[in-house]
């Protein structure tokens, strides 16, 4: 998995594996969540958007099956 640190107030760390389209989001409170079935044109505008955490709850967050991992 490809992980990316990113400048957001909310998130600490992006991963995305375009093979099993899964994608982790680290929050800055160090909570890590493992999204499955994460189609790539989905974290590519996720990674793009103006206000990621704005895109994060409308098209992630209650979108995709998830897990607490951390």
């Amino acid at each position: 998995m490809n992980r990316i640190t990113v400048n957001s107030d909310e998130f600490r760390v992006i991963g995305y594996d375009p093979v099993e389209m899964l994608m982790e989001v680290e929050m800055r409170d160090g909570a890590i969540y493992l999204y499955s079935d994460v189609p790539m044109a989905v974290f590519d505008d996720f990674m793009a958007a103006e206000d990621m955490w704005e895109f994060y709850q409308t098209y992630i967050d209650e979108c995709y099956p998830n897990t607490q991992v951390k």
